[in-house]
């Protein structure tokens, strides 16, 4: 006897329904999630493209920015060697 076809699971962008978030209020993000899209220099950005400071320097850690342009240059060059590592083998 044939079976039923198989039922093909479909992604939803941004479905947050499998995530559990231990520090957020589950039902309120879930209903009305802040998302990240990306981030440069002292700002975050949300999909719509609004700027979002980024605050959270302080005592713990420092806030050198994101994706800046001298920090992404010194990683290049110092890791360099690191990838002529890797294609060597």
């Amino acid at each position: 006897m044939p079976s039923a076809p198989a039922q093909r699971a479909t992604a939803v962008p941004n479905d947050l329904e499998a995530y559990w978030l231990p520090f957020t209020s589950n039902r309120a993000f879930k209903a009305a999630p802040r998302l990240i899209a990306r981030a440069k220099d002292m700002h975050y950005y949300t999909p719509d493209g609004r700027a979002v400071l980024d605050g959270t320097a302080g005592m713990w850690c420092t806030n050198a920015g994101h994706n800046r342009d001298p920090i992404v240059a010194a990683r290049i060059t110092r890791f360099s060697w690191w990838n002529a590592l890797s294609m060597a083998s």
